[in-house]
Parts: structure tokens; C-alpha cells; sequence
């Protein structure tokens, strides 16, 4: 053999839109920001051409967030 190939990938899933969290026993779903107040409020946040996210209890996300199936990330898989 002459050749070595070597792979790698991400050390961690990169969190996406939808995906949940538990924090502090409360649990929560990933969405992008959104402008709460002045002229621009309800536009979507983004900073240097990328979108901002936050992570948002599920009970006061937005109907699309909580409906899509993310993934669970954390050592916590479940709600408690």
C-alpha cells in the first residue's frame, strides 16, 4: 500500500433549526432570532450575512419550530 487516506468529520453535530435542548429542566427548541421591537420588529436577525439563533422554550416557540421532528442534543435526552 502507498497511499493513506485519512477522514474526518465534525467532532459534533452542528445544532439545527428545530433541534431541542434541555436547559436547567426546562425544554427548549433552536430558532433563528427575530427583531422584538422599533420598525424592523419580526424581521429575522443576521449578523455578517449568517443568521443569528437562540434557543427558545418550547412552550413560547413558534408554532413551525415546535412542529419540526430536530434532534435531542446534550447528555439530557428527554425532558424530565
Amino acid at each position: 500500500m502507498t497511499r493513506i487516506h485519512v477522514r474526518y468529520g465534525a467532532a459534533r453535530a452542528k445544532p439545527l433549526t428545530g433541534d431541542r435542548r434541555l436547559l436547567h429542566g426546562v425544554d427548549h427548541v433552536r430558532v433563528q432570532s427575530r427583531v422584538t421591537f422599533g420598525p424592523h420588529r419580526g424581521a429575522l436577525v443576521v449578523s455578517g450575512g449568517r443568521p443569528v439563533y437562540e434557543w427558545v422554550p418550547v412552550t413560547d416557540a413558534p408554532a413551525y419550530a415546535v412542529a419540526i421532528n430536530g434532534r435531542r442534543i446534550g447528555k439530557h435526552q428527554a425532558p424530565a
